[in-house]
């Protein structure tokens, strides 16, 4: 008969197996095919032994259940084991007797199914342990035709040591959540293994009664690698837990054993040592959304070092009892992450606004310990923050995007000095090659966790782009000053600059932002100074798409905002606002380096950032009104301010120290009626119809003030520039035109003397322009200051004098060169205020006077006592002018001019206060080279005096202007003198020297006594005294030709003399050599 092979088919839960085979007759064509007779069981036994799994106790027990499939029953039927001993056992139960195959599978109640020639059997999580540790969850199944059979092996083991007793339970689980149970397919006649389906990656094992005995023990696990490693948690009866890590691959074969050695024993937890979080330690940090930091030391933070030196495990809890851990990690002994300081960790990629607990353990424990020491449980709360970011228009009051970073899990936190972690199989070579996702947290190995100190960190776009992608920062983007990236990877932060080069993290296009609309943003953050670098960060607004690197492709950018970072590292928030950003704008964040005065490349510019958040405060319909660049410029009683123009402003309101002066639609306006010296603000408000915009700018109005008083018949005024704030003052005195008034009246409306800065009589020269007689700086000539003498005022007389620049004039009268045409860049000023001023009285004697003499009258010509430029009449008609004012009875009616020191001035008798006359001896040229004048009733106090005619009339003085030049008293009659004998007199007056060359400096003074009889040994006088005058510069005796300033504050000389009645006193001045002119004034003779 032809042979072949026919399946016989069982049953098992009403699914057709293919089990076995058998050699039976062919079928007869066309005839139903032959069955075997009906079953007939019997009792039966298998003498059954199993292969052996080096290693591990897969011994078998009695009173376990095999099930059996044979070639002639439906169905499954039971066997049980007895007589076990090592790896035999008898398996006893019913089979047919007229079975030839059978197919034995071993333990029944992990045989889910048998169809189609193979069998299926689950590894449990589950498993139990027989009286001396025999795994009951191994599968193993054979084929037979005989009454005995050696069953295959088809899952993996995984054996420990245990030492001791009074175990519960053990655990196993795969650190990187390989499936250690599951469902493993198992085909019938090759014995080939298939896992089918992973269901759990931990395994527990327990006894199947009463507790676990000390011995080996196994667990069934499936075929398959293991790439981390293990975890086991032994737990004993009273509760103790214990948990310890084998790092490594492991192969897990069909019928082979992974020993993992001794297990440690669950020992009591004592609370031995202090932990803490973080930031309770500091009040300048601030909880973050997605990280906490916490520290612990088994030397109460006294000891670093020895601290640092223990292995530790530290875990992160989701609950006060500490029994659902979040996150694990173990460090081993010296670490050098930590050091050499206090361990301290942070947590990263954390939820927020969630409370965890964190207890640290010591893992360097002996056989004889009694209880594992652990610090205290600390409780830590990350801060709320809800991630946002829109994309469709957003309105007032919404937040546009707000972001964390809390998908940045790795390397150390450079604020708390904390130390981090990164995942070592991804990150090879110093780059990330894959995105590992949420921390690992199993703790110290070279294959998974890489621990980090608190400095480290790595570019986040470049090394670290593998973190991006496909992240919620995969939008964001960055700028470099330099070729390299500079946005830095930290533990739920972000780092910007690195190499001395700044760098800015870009936001996503702010797509939350009306289409067509410009909004004002809240922009909120936290930020920390890093080390000592500058404390100036900015936002500026950009656009342009990310390109390779995430590195923006800038179309366009514009400053933002600044802001200030404490200069105390810490965590910090900060708020700015940001104006007129459109949909398409993004955000660039970063350190500002215009402000630090750096060049990029040559100096660090770095800063901390976390938790940002931007938030709408306003939409407008245009861009942001630029704050209005304001500037001003001020006189006396007014001041102009101005800005450009606005674009889309509607109008400007004004606002004067805090109060609105005005609104306009101009962009200037003219604030008049201030008061002279003070200090104000102006605010300048732009606006339109949603939107403001400000500017603001001080300044000080310009003072006029009374100066040095000369005489009775004079007063000095000085003031401000208005010229100096329109850049280089003319030194030509061109445009420093001014409009000088003295009034008889507090309404100013009756002028007596109008003044401009213009000679015009004897000179083309303006009164404030430069002079060698003022000094010089490197050798040009000093600008006289904007100062002047009027004369021609009545004694102990009230006036008022006001002034005004003019944006041009033209000077019609002279009588030297033409019109002359002034101008002024402050344009017409308001007039100042009017300064009320009182003229002296004149001078009363005292009653030792002798005789006394203030050239008060002769007050025309420049003025050196001020050093200043004084009026004078403008006429060439001079020798009336005495006459006409007449000791000050009267105002002078004509018009003035100025008179500076360039000129020389005219002669007493030129103005008609002198005229010719002989000296009390008689003689028309006394000194004996120079001739003599005397001065005439118009001269005031010097009526009656004598004079050489250069002695020339300055202000309120006289000046010897050359070589044996002279001023004398008249023949002394006073009461106080005697004809027949002498009076012990003193006689005093000031000087100034006047000389525009330090070099030749040598002026000197002879004072002489002259008698109109010849009694000073056959003279008519003799010399009482002399004066060497000091050289009349600040510098002193440093000055030089070029370098030189005038002091005309001058100085006072007097001599002793014994006089007669009728003697007169002469001042001669005896220089023989470089520039002559002396100013004399005020001489006094009392007796003593």
């Amino acid at each position: 008969m032809n042979k072949v092979h026919r399946y016989i088919c069982t049953a098992f839960a009403s699914v057709a197996l293919c089990s076995c085979v058998k050699v039976v007759d062919a079928p007869v064509p066309g005839e139903r095919p032959q069955r075997p007779e009906g079953p007939a069981n019997a009792e039966s036994a298998f003498n059954v032994s199993r292969m052996s799994v080096t290693g591990a106790n897969v011994n078998w027990v009695d009173g376990k259940d095999a099930a059996v499939a044979s070639d002639t029953q439906e169905g499954l039927l039971t066997l049980v084991t007895s007589a076990s001993k090592g790896l035999n056992t008898v398996l006893r139960g019913e089979l047919p007797v007229k079975a030839t195959l059978y197919y034995i599978m071993y333990p029944a109640e992990l045989c889910n199914s048998v169809a189609e020639g193979s069998a299926e059997f689950t590894v449990p999580q589950a498993q139990l342990a027989g009286p001396q540790g025999e795994a009951l969850s191994m599968p193993a199944s054979a084929i037979t035709a005989l009454p005995k059979a050696t069953l295959k092996n088809h899952a993996a083991a995984v054996t420990v040591d245990c030492p001791f007793n009074n175990l519960k339970s053990i655990s196993l689980s795969s650190v990187s959540s390989e499936p250690l149970a599951g469902n493993i397919s198992v085909d019938v006649y090759s014995g080939e293994v298939e896992v089918k389906e992973g269901t759990a990656s931990s395994i527990v094992l327990s006894a199947a009664e009463g507790e676990l005995n000390p011995g080996l023990l196994t667990f069934t696990v499936l075929p398959g690698t293991v790439s981390g490693g293990f975890i086991l948690e032994a737990e004993s009866l009273d509760g103790l837990k214990v948990k310890s890590y084998l790092y490594g691959e492991y192969a897990l074969e069909p019928g082979k054993a992974v020993s993992l050695g001794s297990m440690s024993k669950p020992l009591p937890q004592k609370e031995s040592f202090k932990a803490e979080a973080v930031a309770a330690t500091s009040s300048t940090l601030l909880r973050r959304s997605s990280t906490l930091s916490f520290r612990w030391s088994p030397s109460d933070f006294a000891d670093a070092a020895a601290d640092a030196a223990y292995a530790y495990s530290f875990t992160l809890y989701a609950d006060a009892a500490c029994s659902e851990p979040v996150v694990e990690f173990k460090t081993p002994a010296g670490l050098s992450a930590w050091g050499n300081t206090t361990p301290q960790f942070i947590f990263t990629g954390l939820e927020a606004n969630r409370t965890y607990w964190f207890k640290a353990v010591k893992d360097d424990r002996t056989i004889n310990d009694e209880f594992i020491a652990t610090s205290n449980v600390v409780e830590g709360k990350t801060a709320a923050f809800d991630l946002i970011y829109a994309t469709q228009g957003s309105k007032v009051g919404d937040v546009i995007l707000s972001e964390d970073f809390s998908e940045l899990l790795w390397f150390g936190d450079g604020v708390d000095n904390a130390i981090g972690h990164i995942n070592a199989p991804a990150y090879t070579g110093g780059t990330l090659k894959e995105n590992p996702g949420q921390a690992l947290g199993e703790g110290k190995t070279d294959d998974l966790v890489t621990f980090e100190g608190w400095g480290t960190e790595s570019r986040l776009f470049r090394e670290m782009a593998a973190a991006v992608s496909g992240t919620r920062l995969d939008r964001w983007g960055q700028i470099n000053e330099g070729a390299a990236a500079l946005v830095c990877m930290r533990p739920g932060y972000v780092k910007l600059g690195a190499e001395k080069y700044c760098g800015h993290i870009v936001t996503p296009e702010l797509l939350g932002i009306p289409e067509g609309k410009y909004a004002d943003l809240k922009v909120t953050l936290k930020a920390s100074r890093y080390e000592s670098d500058p404390c100036t960060a900015l936002i500026n607004v950009v656009k342009g798409e990310n390109a390779d690197g995430h590195n923006v492709n800038m179309e366009s950018i514009a400053l933002g905002t600044r802001f200030e970072i404490s200069a105390e590292r810490g965590w910090k928030e900060y708020s700015v606002t940001v104006r007129g950003v459109d949909r398409n704008s993004r955000l660039a964040i970063g350190m500002d380096r215009a402000s630090s005065g750096t060049a990029a490349g040559s100096a660090q510019l770095r800063m901390l950032l976390d938790e940002i958040k931007i938030e709408i405060v306003k939409i407008n319909d245009n861009p942001t009104l630029a704050a209005p660049v304001v500037s001003a410029k001020s006189a006396f009683t007014d001041a102009v301010v101005n800005w450009p123009a606005v674009p889309y402003s509607k109008g400007y309101r004004i606002y004067l120290n805090g109060k609105l002066n005005q609104e306009t639609q101009e962009s200037s306006v003219h604030l008049s009626g201030l008061e002279m010296g003070c200090d104000y603000d102006v605010r300048v408000v732009a606006f339109d119809d949603t939107q403001e915009s400000e500017g603001e700018t001080s300044f000080r109005t310009k003072r006029v003030w009374q100066g040095r008083n000369q005489g009775c018949r004079m007063a000095t005024f000085q003031w401000d520039p208005l010229e100096a704030d329109y850049g280089n003052i003319d030194i030509n005195g061109n445009a420093r035109l001014y409009e000088m008034v003295v009034y008889s009246d507090a309404a100013c409306q009756n002028a007596l003397y109008t003044c401009y800065p213009y000679n015009g009589y004897s000179s083309t020269n303006t009164a404030f322009a430069n002079s060698s007689w003022l000094g010089k700086k490197n050798g040009t000539n000093i600008v006289y200051d904007t100062k002047i003498t009027f004369g021609s005022l009545k004694p102990a007389t009230t006036y008022w004098f006001r002034i005004r620049s003019l944006d041009q004039y033209t000077i019609t009268y002279h009588a030297t060169g033409g019109d002359k045409k002034m101008t002024n860049p402050a344009g017409t000023s308001d007039w100042s205020k009017a300064i009320e001023f009182t003229t002296p009285a004149r001078h009363t004697p005292a009653a030792n006077e002798v005789i006394y003499c203030g050239f008060d009258d002769f007050c025309v010509q420049m003025d050196y006592g001020n050093g200043c430029v004084g009026t004078t009449p403008a006429t060439t008609s001079r020798n009336t002018y005495a006459g006409e004012v007449s000791n000050g009875a009267n105002h002078y009616s004509g018009k003035f001019c100025t008179y500076e020191f360039a000129v020389g001035g005219h002669q007493p008798d030129t103005w008609g206060f002198a005229s010719g006359a002989n000296y009390i001896d008689g003689s028309k040229n006394p000194t004996p080279t120079q001739s003599c004048i005397q001065g005439t009733a118009n001269a005031g106090d010097a009526a009656g005096w004598f004079m050489s005619p250069q002695t020339r009339p300055v202000m309120g003085a006289v000046m010897l202007d050359g070589d044996r030049r002279w001023i004398a008293t008249p023949g002394i009659k006073s009461d106080l003198l005697k004809d027949d004998q002498t009076t012990a007199c003193t006689l005093s007056f000031s000087y100034i020297g006047v000389s525009n060359s330090p070099s030749s400096f040598a002026q000197k003074l002879e004072i002489r006594q002259y008698n109109p009889s010849a009694i000073y040994d056959g003279s008519t006088y003799k010399v009482v005294g002399t004066v060497t005058l000091a050289p009349p510069y600040l510098e002193g005796a440093a000055a030089t030709n070029t370098d030189f300033t005038f002091d005309y504050h001058g100085a006072s000389a007097s001599v002793d003399v014994d006089l007669y009645r009728g003697e007169s006193l002469m001042i001669v001045n005896t220089t023989t050599g470089g520039v002559y002119r002396i100013v004399i004034d005020d001489i006094k003779v009392v007796t003593k």
